[in-house]
């Protein structure tokens, strides 16, 4: 966001999407105390997002294996055009401990 020339601060309370594509993770291993559903859960990824945003478009975090990120951008392209949001952040993620 901030490489893209704009103030997180900015986009609070707009009609902004983020969708996240997310296979594999093996941060659940770790987080077995506190906030470990909503913390480490890949379902809640794009939720902590928009809320550490304050943003109110779509959110969700989807799996389709190797295409994740490419469901993702797919999915922004069909709430944009639906008029459900008005801009989209997307990303991919998967993370391996080492």
């Amino acid at each position: 966001i901030l490489d893209a020339g704009i103030n997180p601060k900015q986009l609070r309370g707009s009609r902004t999407g983020v969708f996240v594509g997310a296979c594999f993770s093996e941060s659940e291993k770790t987080c077995e105390l506190g906030f470990g559903i909503t913390g480490c859960s890949r379902a809640m990824l794009a939720n902590r997002i928009s809320y550490w945003l304050g943003v109110t478009g779509p959110s969700y975090t989807l799996n389709s294996a190797c295409s994740s990120s490419l469901l993702a951008l797919e999915h922004a392209y069909r709430c944009l055009q639906d008029d459900l949001c008005d801009a989209a952040i997307v990303g991919g993620s998967n993370s391996y401990e080492l």
